[in-house]
């Protein structure tokens, strides 16, 4: 099967950038309830910021090749990998122009 370039690239600019079903209130609130802040060492130093995450919505609306392109911390910037990595298959309505588009979201951790 020949790939064509729209196979190989992603576009961060599109006609209508992908969405996750629900909304993004939906998404944020999908993050929250499944966000497990790092352990009580990490809790007890107080670290707390925002890591924002890269990654790829596909075609079928499938989440890749996800990215921490801004780190805080270890252990927060793998529960954030962790979190956009376990989001459901097809919780996305892809992109329109290609199908492929990189998105970027940031997680906060505070500390209640």
């Amino acid at each position: 099967m020949k790939k064509t370039s729209s196979d190989k690239e992603a576009f961060v600019m599109v006609e209508e950038m992908p969405q996750f079903l629900g909304g993004s209130e939906a998404m944020s609130k999908w993050i929250s309830s499944n966000i497990k802040y790092p352990p009580p060492g990490e809790v007890k130093q107080g670290i707390t910021g925002q890591v924002i995450v890269n990654f790829m919505v596909t075609r079928n609306g499938k989440i890749k090749d996800v990215k921490v392109i801004q780190p805080v911390n270890p252990m927060l910037d793998a529960e954030a990998l962790r979190v956009i990595s376990g989001m459901p298959t097809g919780s996305r309505k892809p992109g329109r122009q290609t199908g492929r588009c990189l998105m970027k979201v940031p997680i906060n951790f505070n500390l209640k």
